[in-house]
């Protein structure tokens, strides 16, 4: 059995107990978002976290697999993912990252880029996605995003690999422009 399937059935096995269905209480209706504590996680280390800029350690909708699994797709690329939010139309990630190197960050916009694409192909329906990335105290120190649209051209043959590229790398901002030297 692939890992994708593993963890798509640890998801459905797991998710309803996750949701509070303990036979007295409702589970949360589609829309209410859930979070899990930052302690949940034992990939990620225990910091202080500016809640302002990191918030909890994920935020989603109650049944949303696509959005599991497109964490752990995330997380096994070395992602150190601390929050996601999906309303339907747009997709943010907040990450943590300690590396420095311009290098580092363009092949994390790639990751991002293509675990994005591969979401979409699967049955994604969100328009946008929008990565906003903090330094190993959870201070933001840019932000970058992609758009569906720039994804459904590349499988149509609209626009090269190296277009797709240009253009996430053109939408970065960074909060701290020192950070990637």
């Amino acid at each position: 059995m692939s890992r994708k399937a593993v963890l798509m059935v640890v998801v459905l096995l797991v998710l309803p107990m996750m949701a509070g269905c303990s036979g007295s209480e409702q589970p949360p209706t589609p829309g209410e978002q859930t979070q899990t504590s930052p302690e949940a996680d034992s990939n990620v280390p225990a910091t202080e976290t500016n809640t302002e800029t990191a918030g909890p350690q994920t935020t989603m909708g109650p049944t949303d697999e696509r959005m599991e699994s497109f964490q752990s797709e995330l997380e096994d690329r070395g992602i150190m993912v601390q929050r996601i939010e999906h309303d339907g139309d747009r997709i943010d990630v907040w990450y943590r990252t300690i590396k420095r190197t311009r290098s580092h960050h363009l092949r994390t916009m790639d990751d991002f880029t293509d675990e994005y694409a591969s979401l979409l192909r699967n049955g994604g329906t969100a328009d946008r996605l929008e990565v906003r990335m903090l330094n190993g105290h959870g201070e933001p120190i840019g932000r970058f995003h992609i758009m569906r649209g720039w994804i459904e051209s590349f499988d149509n043959g609209g626009m090269t690999e190296r277009e797709l590229e240009n253009r996430t790398v053109e939408t970065l901002e960074p909060s701290d422009p020192e950070f990637f030297r």
